[in-house]
């Protein structure tokens, strides 16, 4: 028998027609012997008859017949929960013994709670069923309801207390941390950012700012490149797929999105036909950009010679930092990079609702061997293998006139890398900077070096995604903060037709900047990003007449605009800016 069963055995025992037993309720119901005596301090004491050690508290009055009942660990006195009216009747007599019970019970089950304090749990409820009543509750399961007019008495079953205490302490103490860590490592930065201002006191077109690219950036600026620039997929995907069914020897291919379609079988098709005739395929593709890991197009791909790698699957550590690039180096002699996604949505012409407006560049010469290491950089880091020799990296052979840089950016090498690229362009220009950018979520020090370029009198002109966008929120983050811009008299405008997903940069119609890298948080901090730094005049002035397209098909946003946002955009945006660490 066990407590609860021994409680009731001894009401039992001193009433035994009180109680009446019910398939979900126990019901007691029970009066004084003398129903004159509407003491309280009587029905007290008749409470501690039953068993004098188990019952503490006192028992009085509060206001105008409000009982206050405090007993071990529990005082319950609020008139709003526990009130009741004393009346001079028989039912009053009832009210004091009911009161009477209640501390007994209270002093029962605080005793119970003090063996375990799990076992019991207490509610108060009002009811009215005499004028003097008084729930008590203890919520659980496995046992019935017992009721004494005003009492309602539920017992916590519980289990046996298990000799896997302390594993399962261990266990919570391992996945905490584990939470901890993970959380620290991907959402944390744990290196300094550049906070303090940038100011170059030169030129983008003195050979003082080729030489600090040069250095800052990694590997130089080299003369003998040709640019070829492609726009959206009617001019992209042809120009890919041609290099990729002509090559020879090897072909690495780099890529974030990759988008089950027609598009993605078409490219896993050309890259298998490549690994079955004899070509070295080598392709990373990230695992949280790839929609359909076991689809079509990827088994086409698992089921052929390619060496196919997922970026980072299963690296919780490093789980929030991806691999944004989107390379292709075909024999080690052309390359490809830019926005440019695989899938079916990059399709067109760059003014059709629902599909994307992009940019990607076709290279020729010797930047395509620093493009080959960019691949390889997160190439070894996935699959510790090294790609070298003549193969990977022929003799560099001239093709064009141009100057050219491709640099990559890693938040394992100090992700400072691309952000420190677009302070430098933007501090050295003495003209103008012009800016397309899918997601433009500037942080402070840009914003501010913005500025400084326009309180200098440079012409500063910036083409972000309009509402046909896929992240709305990054739009709404990115537009809460565009009010000191365009107080400066920096032009905004937002692209109309399609969805706009171009990145690319022209300062001083002589300095480009083209390739993956967004302008927000997670490309400058997070993502691994790759670029092409073109310095010339000819280059710039192709990419200028293609900005002014972009620009006519694009809407200016003023400052009275931007002060008549509706008030749902604005709460909307300036909450999302709280999380533009992520986006």
């Amino acid at each position: 028998m066990d407590r609860y069963d021994s409680f009731l055995a001894k009401l039992r025992s001193h009433h035994p027609a009180a109680i009446t037993q019910h398939p979900n309720v126990l019901q007691i119901s029970w009066l004084l012997a003398d129903e004159d005596d509407l003491s309280p301090r009587r029905a007290f004491a008749t409470a501690r008859s039953f068993d004098q050690s188990r019952v503490s508290g006192r028992l009085g009055f509060l206001g105008a017949g409000v009982f206050t009942i405090e007993g071990g660990h529990f005082s319950v006195g609020a008139p709003e929960r526990v009130g009741t009216t004393v009346k001079s009747t028989p039912e009053a007599a009832r009210g004091e013994i009911t009161c009477a019970l209640f501390d007994h019970l209270v002093a029962y089950f605080n005793d119970a709670r003090t063996a375990d304090p799990q076992s019991v749990d207490l509610r108060f409820l009002p009811h009215g069923i005499t004028g003097s009543t008084l729930f008590l509750s203890l919520a659980g399961t496995q046992r019935p309801i017992a009721c004494c007019n005003a009492i309602l008495v539920r017992k916590v079953k519980r289990k046996p207390s298990s000799s896997l205490t302390w594993p399962r302490l261990l266990g919570v103490a391992v996945g905490s941390g584990a939470a901890t860590l993970f959380i620290a490592r991907n959402f944390f930065e744990t290196e300094r950012k550049i906070r303090h201002r940038i100011h170059a006191d030169y030129g983008v077109n003195d050979e003082v700012f080729e030489r600090v690219m040069g250095q800052l950036m990694g590997p130089p600026l080299v003369p003998g490149n040709e640019v070829t620039i492609l726009q959206n997929g009617d001019e992209i995907f042809p120009a890919m797929l041609e290099a990729i069914r002509a090559a020879k020897r090897t072909i690495t291919f780099e890529n974030f999105l990759w988008h089950e379609g027609r598009v993605a079988n078409a490219f896993a098709e050309a890259l298998a036909e490549r690994a079955r005739a004899g070509v070295n395929v080598h392709m990373l593709q990230d695992a949280f950009g790839c929609s359909g890991l076991h689809a079509r197009a990827m088994n086409t791909l698992r089921n052929s010679p390619v060496e196919l790698e997922l970026f980072r699957w299963s690296w919780l550590g490093r789980v929030n930092f991806r691999t944004h690039r989107k390379l292709l180096v075909v024999d080690g002699r052309v390359g490809f990079l830019g926005g440019t996604c695989i899938s079916d949505a990059w399709e067109g012409d760059g003014v059709t609702s629902g599909r994307w407006r992009d940019t990607h560049y076709r290279v020729e010469g010797p930047a395509v061997a620093q493009l080959q290491q960019a691949f390889l950089d997160n190439w070894m880091q996935t699959r510790a293998q090294v790609l070298h020799g003549e193969k990977f990296f022929p003799k560099p052979e001239p093709k064009g006139t141009l100057r050219a840089q491709a640099f990559k950016s890693s938040a394992s090498e100090g992700a400072d890398g691309a952000r420190l690229m677009f302070l430098l362009s933007i501090a050295a220009a003495r003209k103008s900077v012009r800016i397309a950018n899918a997601f433009f979520i500037p942080d402070d020090l840009c914003r501010r070096t913005l500025i400084e370029a326009r309180d200098r009198g440079v012409e500063v002109d910036v083409i972000a995604p309009g509402e046909e966008n896929d992240a709305p929120l990054s739009r709404l983050a990115g537009r809460s903060r565009w009010r000191p811009l365009l107080e400066s008299g920096v032009r905004l405008w937002e692209y109309q037709p399609a969805r706009f997903h171009c990145k690319y940069m022209i300062v001083d119609d002589s300095w480009c900047s083209v390739g993956s890298t967004n302008l927000d948080h997670r490309s400058l901090r997070l993502n691994e990003e790759a670029n092409l730094n073109v310095l010339d005049r000819d280059f710039a002035a192709r990419h200028t007449r293609i900005f002014e397209e972009d620009l006519g098909r694009s809407r200016p946003i003023t400052l009275e605009d931007w002060r008549q946002r509706p008030w749902t955009e604005r709460a909307a945006g300036n909450l999302a800016a709280l999380a533009r660490t992520q986006m």
